[in-house]
C-alpha cells in the first residue's frame, strides 16, 4: 500500500462509500495496525464475483494498493 496522504484524504471516504454500497451483510475490513495494508472479508457467490468486487475498490482503481489477492476462506469454526 502506498502512503499518499493527499490521495488518501479523497480515497478513504470513497472506499467507505464503495464498500457500504457493495459489501454483503457479513463484510468486515480494516487496516493492519502498522498501516502497511489491510484485509477485507466478505461472502460472494463465486470467485469471479469476489474478484470483480475487489477490482472496483477505489484504492485498487487509483493505485494506492498495488498488490492484492482474492482467496477463498473455508470457515471451520463460528460462534
Amino acid at each position: 500500500m502506498k502512503f499518499d496522504p493527499k490521495a488518501l484524504r479523497t480515497l478513504i471516504p470513497a472506499q467507505i462509500t464503495y464498500w457500504e454500497k457493495h459489501a454483503p451483510e457479513n463484510f468486515s475490513g480494516g487496516p493492519f495496525n502498522d498501516r502497511s495494508g489491510g484485509m477485507i472479508t466478505f461472502s460472494a457467490p463465486d470467485q469471479q464475483t469476489a474478484e470483480i468486487i475487489c477490482r472496483e475498490d477505489p484504492f485498487i482503481k487509483e493505485g494506492i494498493v498495488d498488490a492484492y489477492w482474492v482467496r477463498e476462506w473455508l470457515v471451520s469454526h463460528r460462534r
